[in-house]
């Protein structure tokens, strides 16, 4: 009765915005061994994601010289495909902080010294038809309150 999605719901659904998500630029502790972190972004493989049935293009958020340096690897519209990818050791992506937190903390993922200007919006979606379900809509409810605290960045529309 409830899905819960990442980024822009489309204008017919019935959803209750959960949070913001932060996105960090990571990669998995065994590729990042043959790399130089401060090379920042430059001569990385890259896994892109594409959301909302936009691609992410590089060229488009980031500067020429580095842009032109980066090899794309996978392009998927699944983020565990992605996040499976980035855990091979296939590449760097972006993924939601509250996803890559935890590989972060043990160790398995490495977070690279990138700064993304990119939060994304998590919505808990009502399925259709079912709008007037009491035990989804209390659900969402119950998932607002205790989601409130745990994306990584603030939520403009909650403060």
């Amino acid at each position: 009765d409830v899905a819960i999605r990442v980024g822009t719901p489309p204008d017919t659904a019935v959803a209750r915005r959960l949070g913001m998500s932060e996105q960090w630029v990571v990669a998995a502790a065994s590729y990042m061994k043959s790399r130089d972190p401060s090379d920042g972004l430059a001569h990385h493989d890259v896994i892109l994601q594409i959301q909302d049935g936009v691609r992410l293009d590089p060229a488009a958020v980031l500067p020429a010289h580095i842009a032109d340096t980066l090899r794309v690897r996978l392009i998927s519209d699944d983020l565990e495909t992605v996040a499976d990818a980035v855990r091979m050791g296939l590449g760097v992506a972006a993924m939601p902080a509250w996803l890559a937190s935890p590989e972060v903390d043990t160790g398995a993922l490495a977070r690279l010294p990138i700064a993304l200007d990119a939060r994304v919006p998590v919505y808990a979606h009502l399925v259709a038809g079912r709008g007037s379900n009491r035990r989804a809509r209390a659900f969402v409810d119950t998932l607002v309150d205790e989601l409130s605290g745990a994306f990584r960045c603030p939520d403009p529309e909650r403060t």
